[in-house]
């Protein structure tokens, strides 16, 4: 007896015209944005505490924090990247 597939999601938000994400590319996108989202965080932290600046840059940050929401549903394919950084634009502006 085979293994069951598992069950393919369309993430919240997911643009109706993308192909539904395996399970495998999601894994993948959200390893790629968590090491992202990781760097940043140490670049600023290593920043401060070589005096190089006075506070986190806000922006920096900000993005940190949206790649590690965007983790959890996005995928990264190569095919979608741009797309994927299109929504995450429209994303940060329609929360200003």
């Amino acid at each position: 007896m085979s293994k069951p597939k598992p069950k393919r999601s369309v993430p919240i938000g997911w643009p109706s015209d993308w192909p539904i994400p395996d399970v495998e590319d999601r894994n993948e996108a959200a390893a790629y944005l968590h090491a992202e989202a990781t760097r940043i965080i140490h670049s600023q932290k290593a920043l401060l505490a070589g005096g190089y600046i006075t506070e986190p840059n806000p922006d920096q940050l900000r993005r940190a924090v949206s790649f590690h929401n965007v983790a959890r549903f996005m995928e990264l394919c190569a095919p979608h990247r741009q797309k994927v950084l299109d929504l995450l634009k429209r994303l940060r502006e329609q929360d200003r």
